[in-house]
C-alpha cells in the first residue's frame, strides 16, 4: 500500500478514543470500578480541561497509580520500569510541537541492552517523544523498546516494552451537577428541580438524561 493510500485511509477512518476509559486508567481506576460506578461529570471535566502541559506534568510525576491493564497497547517489561507508562496529549493545537521525556530504569540485577545502549542495573536512559499534530483529531501510536541480554549471555529471551502514545482531540464537556436532588413531596404531587447545562468543551454536544426505573411498592391489603 503506498503512502498516499495510507493517508487517505487514515483520513476516512480516524482513531476515536474512549476518553472516559483513558482518564479512568491514568487515575488508577480499574475497568470493573469504572463499569460499576462510572465517572462523575465534575471529574471528567477536571481531566478533560487540563492543558497539554498540565497533562504531561501529571503523568511524569513518580508514583502515579496508572491502571496498566486498562491501557490498550501497553506492555510491561521484567527488566525495565518506564516513566510515564503512557504518553497522553490533549488540548493541542495543529502545527504546534509538544515534547515529553520517557525514562527507562534497569530494575534487574544485570546489565541489559535496549535501543543499542547497554544499561547497567539501577541506571536510567531518557528519550524524547515529540508530537506535532496536523489536525484537531484523535491520534494513536506506540513506542516499543526491545530489551535483550547483556551481550555476554544468551539465556534471556527478548523482552518488549511498549508505551502507548495517545492524543485526544476536541470533545464536548458538559458542566452539570454530579447529583440532582429532587425535593420530596406529597403523594401524587409533582416535584421538580431546574439545572443549567453548559458545554465548556471544544465540540458540539447532544445529550439525554435517564434514570433507573423506580417501581412504587404495592401497599394495598386484601
Amino acid at each position: 500500500m503506498d503512502e498516499d493510500r495510507e493517508i487517505c485511509l487514515a483520513a476516512r477512518h480516524p482513531t476515536i478514543h474512549n476518553s472516559v476509559e483513558i482518564f479512568a486508567a491514568v487515575t488508577g481506576r480499574s475497568p470493573k470500578d469504572l463499569e460499576e460506578h462510572g465517572m462523575a461529570p465534575s471529574e471528567y471535566m477536571k481531566q478533560m480541561l487540563m492543558s497539554a502541559q498540565e497533562r504531561l506534568d501529571y503523568l511524569a510525576k513518580p508514583g502515579r497509580g496508572v491502571s496498566m491493564r486498562a491501557l490498550r497497547g501497553a506492555a510491561e517489561s521484567r527488566h525495565f520500569k518506564v516513566t510515564p507508562c503512557i504518553v497522553l496529549f490533549q488540548r493541542f493545537a495543529p502545527g504546534d510541537v509538544y515534547t515529553t521525556t520517557l525514562t527507562i530504569r534497569n530494575v534487574s540485577k544485570v546489565r541489559k541492552r535496549v535501543v543499542r545502549n547497554v544499561v547497567a542495573p539501577g541506571l536510567i536512559h531518557a528519550y524524547n517523544v515529540s508530537f506535532s499534530p496536523a489536525e484537531s483529531r484523535d491520534y494513536e501510536y506506540r513506542v516499543e523498546f526491545v530489551v535483550d541480554g547483556d551481550g555476554d549471555r544468551d539465556d534471556d529471551d527478548d523482552d518488549v516494552l511498549a508505551v502507548p502514545v495517545i492524543a485526544i482531540g476536541p470533545r464536548s464537556v458538559l458542566d452539570i451537577p454530579d447529583q440532582i436532588e429532587i425535593p420530596t413531596t406529597a403523594v401524587k404531587i409533582s416535584s421538580s428541580r431546574t439545572i443549567v447545562v453548559r458545554n465548556v468543551g471544544d465540540a458540539p454536544a447532544t445529550f439525554n438524561f435517564y434514570s433507573d426505573q423506580y417501581v412504587v411498592p404495592d401497599l394495598s391489603t386484601s
